[in-house]
């Protein structure tokens, strides 16, 4: 007999509740999961750039050292 093995679950990025692998549409919230995950990396991304931007111009004016 093998041993059962939990299923490694995903997180729907459209409510933040637990799916399983290959869902493609939320059983929680109903969002398609690859358009939730698509919109969360794109506003992931424009977040770190505007943290990135934020620290250039704060070290710009001395406010922070330029790697920090």
């Amino acid at each position: 007999m093998s041993a059962l093995r939990p299923h490694q679950l995903g997180l729907c990025r459209a409510c933040h509740q637990f799916i399983k692998p290959l869902e493609r549409e939320c059983p929680h919230c109903g969002a398609n999961v690859l358009r939730a995950a698509l919109d969360y990396q794109e506003r992931h991304d424009m977040a770190t750039r505007a943290a990135q931007d934020l620290n250039a111009l704060l070290a710009e004016l001395g406010l922070v050292s330029p790697h920090s």
